[in-house]
């Protein structure tokens, strides 16, 4: 059978911009899923613009300009609003504390403050099986990077609300200047053109691969569910447990609050340990310097409160988007982290609901095939 000629097209087509942006694949997979997120939000947003649009005498043409420009304005604005508070929330609470609280981890030494009140042969084990950061030259080098890139900050002069000044040394913290603004308006770029040709996709992709529309639609909602899900489901419990985790720090008396619970917040997606990681060496260091009422409090704390957080509420949210037993979501997030690395904590998830997804299409697909025969 002879392919369409159209079809052929469509091919060279996709392969010529998958060419362009091969070498961005992971910026490309999150403006793809930021897109399916916020597209429903644009389709709002342009249908009351057009209903708005309808009720305006003909002679309003600047206004009508302004209505034909607004949803994708709005959109716009929305991407940069999740984008720009978060990055305000971490310069202007987490950061002033972020130098004093990497010095801290750097010079954090368990071994040494256990050693004055073991005996001698779990001693020996402790220095086998907890060695200080300064055993792993590529971490340390990592912590002083950073600790040098957070005195640069807060050391430069001038006034720090200063909003130019704020993000050359935002920009300066997190990375290279010019390499972090580019990935950031590539991303912000492919997501509104995924938006905006969402509908063209659809057809072209429809084409490709000779598939009916609804069916195409089934399985990009499949996929919606499934982010919506890893949003609540994942980063969502996961800035809960480490504001959670903040509040117990700061009662406990340890220094840096914000630091280390920004740390428990990047750890609480990781099955099983999550933000124990954190708050179970700050509880052991609390207590073998004599705060043991502060060590007790914040171990019943992470046990009772910030652990249940992830217990009762990541499985109900991820469940709902991702219709597999929660044993199996643990397993593919793991497995997604080792081969994709931090993306897989949202690909992974998002594979794993498309592959339902396709299962439950055959499945429909041979049913009807069944019914078809009997008839």
């Amino acid at each position: 059978m002879l392919v369409p000629q159209s079809r052929i097209f469509f091919i060279l087509a996709v392969i010529s911009c998958g060419i362009i942006i091969l070498p961005y694949p992971g910026t490309t997979f999150m403006a793809f899923c930021a897109s399916c997120l916020l597209l429903p939000l644009y389709r709002q947003l342009k249908l009351k613009s057009l209903k708005k649009i309808r009720t305006l005498p003909s002679q309003s043409k600047l206004r009508r300009k302004l209505l034909h420009s607004y949803p994708i304005v709005a959109y716009v604005s929305t991407i940069l609003a999740f984008i720009i508070i978060p990055t305000v929330i971490f310069v202007l609470l987490v950061a002033p504390q972020a130098s004093r609280g990497i010095e801290q981890l750097k010079t954090m030494d368990l071994s040494e403050k256990l050693k004055v009140l073991l005996p001698e042969n779990i001693k020996s084990f402790i220095n086998a099986h907890l060695p200080s950061l300064n055993d792993y030259p590529h971490l340390s080098n990592i912590a002083d990077e950073l600790t040098t890139n957070i005195n640069n900050f807060f050391n430069t002069g001038g006034d720090l609300f200063n909003p130019i000044l704020l993000w050359h040394r935002a920009v300066g913290l997190l990375g290279g200047t010019m390499s972090l603004l580019w990935v950031l308006c590539l991303f912000i770029i492919l997501t509104v053109l995924f938006t905006i040709y969402a509908r063209a996709a659809k057809y072209i992709t429809c084409e490709i691969f000779a598939m009916p529309y609804d069916l195409l639609s089934r399985l990009i909602d499949a996929i919606r569910r499934a982010l919506k899900a890893i949003v609540l489901g994942i980063v969502l419990v996961a800035l809960i447990q480490g504001i959670f985790c903040g509040v117990g720090f700061a009662i406990a008396g340890i220094e840096s609050p914000a630091f280390w619970g920004l740390l428990a917040t990047f750890v609480a997606p990781i099955p099983v340990v999550g933000t124990m990681l954190v708050w179970g060496p700050l509880a052991l260091l609390q207590w073998f310097t004599g705060s043991h009422f502060a060590a007790v409090g914040l171990t019943l704390w992470g046990l009772l409160v910030v652990s249940n957080i992830d217990s009762i509420c990541r499985p109900m949210f991820l469940r709902h988007g991702i219709q597999a037993p929660f044993v199996v979501l643990i397993i593919v997030i793991v497995c997604g982290l080792n081969t994709f690395g931090p993306i897989g904590l949202i690909a992974a998830p998002v594979l794993l609901a498309f592959g339902l997804a396709l299962l439950r299409e055959g499945q429909r697909q041979q049913l009807l095939r069944k019914n078809s025969n009997k008839q």
